[in-house]
């Protein structure tokens, strides 16, 4: 069998869909030889995509500008992806592209629905995007993959297609995400300005991952236990958020004016992308995850902290509850109170939080991108023999 993969969502690694693509292609070369695979990736402003991202085998990158192609894709209907790469049994495309093809069967990964669902936490282009991609798998692809049961409900209330085409494969966690040596995360926590305990939150600057509400809960921390910090990471810079949401309706500078409005600002380290090492370090050293996020098509960041042995606390809305289930705390998003309450117990109570973290490890470890790999292989199969 031969197999394209549409891997430029690894030019962004710092997303979920960025680590779920890089994590996955590694995952699927290392544990297969039975799969002649083949990686797409355009980029037209990448000269040495092979050397960025990493992966295990070369990239064909055809370096066409990006509208004009997806322009001919929507339009013209060419040039076909197997012009491009060859002829493929089937084609696996990522939750942006969805090009024409002469042979074979498409097999698409869909992230989330959230532009789709809440349509008014976006810029209208962004929106309309997500629309002709998801539409696009649910006309064209043989199978489509979710990582949760969750959006793959979501999936078929909003195309009304058959379930039996969506695939749940959930995905995993790197072996490298594990509790580290405790002197030398304290010591990288110290480093980064969280002098004394802490809470994490890590994520995009997203109006979805409810970081208003996330500012709130921590005020109400606070006031109860005003020694505790909160480290925010991951998150875009602002004017990258305005872009996706559209300046008008959320601009992402609304999280920094809360903080002021709270008095929270001296107590809050917003620490933008940090390297996997600090991560891990940040993960371990803390003393809760918290994630009150609206919608999630999987929550990878609660993964990671459970496979790190912190405990969880997070919104019991949306594919979130799949991955944390009994672990932690989960909370209706809106409540702040409660959410506070579900923080406050787990730095404050020592039994309690052990069994979350000895509940989190024994679960994250039955997340493995080695799993995701092979599931999604059962899914080519599938797809090539009903398509």
């Amino acid at each position: 069998m031969r197999v394209g993969i549409d891997v430029v969502g690894a030019l962004q690694p710092d997303t979920g869909a960025g680590r779920y693509t890089s994590e996955f292609v590694r995952a699927l070369a290392r544990i297969t030889s039975d799969l002649e695979i083949v990686f797409f990736c355009n980029a037209f402003r990448v000269r040495n995509v092979e050397r960025i991202l990493g992966l295990p085998r070369p990239v064909v990158n055809p370096r066409i500008p990006g509208r004009l192609l997806l322009t001919a894709w929507r339009r013209l209907q060419w040039p076909p992806i197997d012009a491009l790469i060859g002829p493929v049994d089937v084609f696996h495309a990522s939750d942006w592209i969805h090009p024409p093809q002469r042979r074979g069967v498409t097999v698409t990964t869909v992230h989330d629905l959230g532009s789709q669902v809440h349509p008014e936490w976006y810029a209208p282009d962004v929106v309309e995007i997500h629309r002709r991609k998801n539409q696009a798998a649910a006309d064209r692809a043989a199978a489509i993959i979710t990582g949760s049961e969750f959006t793959k409900q979501e999936f078929v209330k909003l195309y009304g297609i058959d379930g039996a085409r969506i695939h749940v494969v959930s995905y995993g966690v790197s072996s490298a995400f594990r509790p580290v040596d405790p002197d030398g995360a304290n010591s990288t926590a110290k480093r980064l300005g969280l002098s004394g305990p802490f809470l994490l939150y890590v994520g995009t600057r997203e109006r979805r991952k409810n970081l208003l509400g996330l500012m709130d809960i921590f005020a109400r921390v606070s006031k109860r236990r005003p020694e505790v910090m909160l480290a925010v990471v991951g998150m875009r810079p602002w004017a990258e958020a305005s872009r996706v949401h559209g300046v008008e309706r959320w601009s992402g500078r609304e999280v920094e004016d809360r903080m002021r409005q709270l008095g929270t600002t001296e107590r809050v380290r917003i620490l933008g992308h940090v390297p996997l090492q600090e991560l891990l370090d940040l993960y371990s050293a803390a003393e809760a995850f918290i994630y009150p996020s609206y919608y999630e098509g999987f929550g990878l960041p609660a993964l990671e902290a459970m496979a790190c042995g912190l405990p969880v606390v997070a919104s019991s809305g949306s594919a979130v509850r799949e991955v944390v289930d009994d672990t932690g705390v989960l909370v209706d998003p809106d409540e702040h109170d409660a959410f506070a309450e579900g923080v406050l117990r787990v730095i404050g109570d020592d039994g309690f939080r052990k069994r979350c973290r000895a509940r989190g490890l024994e679960r994250a470890a039955r997340f493995t991108w080695e799993a995701t790999a092979l599931g999604t292989m059962r899914v080519y199969m599938k797809a090539v023999e009903h398509g």
